[in-house]
């Protein structure tokens, strides 16, 4: 009944869904413009964090390519208010890397975090809502180890310099940073474009003193633009 009155359909190609699918249809999702960059030891997403990041794993699920419907999930995530789309495609995400043994030996995912005025004026941090999906399908905690100190706003429009420079010493670690000493840690965000964050939050999850460091966004751009 409820289908009925709110039809469910693909957020890629707008055709109903069918039993079983979520978010996206077969069709759609097989079209998933996945990176597989996850298989490769050393990778361009190791490449964009700089030498001064010390990355076990690194992935990035699908390259996210402005204007398409594919990179509109994340951002509808983001800032339409629909965490449970992360969520969500953080599961199908994690289904398809933890068969390919991505996740074997992570003790812990650490989310981007937020400043807290920013988390309060949108009620949630899509970086969270991420991890809670992975969670729901490998079973690996979740500790919000890192605390943002400032807020550094958007960084869509800045060059790649700027980013870095913008970002630097934005992050520390949490009062929860104990709990991932010694242990092998994910960072997970929602997207990676040059990797200044992402860079910024593992070379500061160093200072906990983990065992390993790993990182993965659900969006991956094609260049580091």
């Amino acid at each position: 009944m409820f289908d009925i009155l709110v039809p469910r359909v693909c957020r890629i190609c707008g055709q109903s869904l069918a039993k079983g699918e979520d978010l996206m249809c077969l069709h759609c999702h097989i079209d998933l413009p996945r990176t597989g960059v996850h298989l490769s030891d050393f990778n361009d997403v190791h490449k964009r964090l700089g030498h001064k990041c010390r990355v076990w794993k690194a992935g990035g699920w699908f390259f996210y390519l402005r204007q398409s419907p594919y990179a509109q999930m994340l951002v509808d995530a983001k800032y339409a208010g629909q965490p449970s789309v992360d969520f969500r495609l953080a599961a199908m995400c994690a289904r398809e890397l933890e068969a390919d043994g991505f996740f074997d030996g992570i003790d812990f995912l650490v989310p981007m975090p937020m400043y807290w005025t920013k988390r309060l004026r949108r009620g949630y941090n899509q970086a969270v809502s991420i991890c809670e999906g992975i969670e729901s399908v490998t079973g690996i905690g979740v500790v919000e180890a890192l605390k943002a100190k400032s807020s550094h706003g958007t960084q869509s429009r800045n060059t790649r310099e700027s980013r870095f420079t913008s970002i630097s010493g934005t992050l520390a670690l949490s009062r929860d940073w104990p709990r991932i000493a010694g242990k092998h840690v994910m960072f997970v965000d929602d997207i990676i474009t040059t990797g200044a964050s992402a860079s910024e939050a593992v070379q500061t999850l160093w200072r906990a003193s983990p065992r390993s460091v790993s990182v993965l966004a659900l969006g991956l751009t094609k260049s580091d633009s």
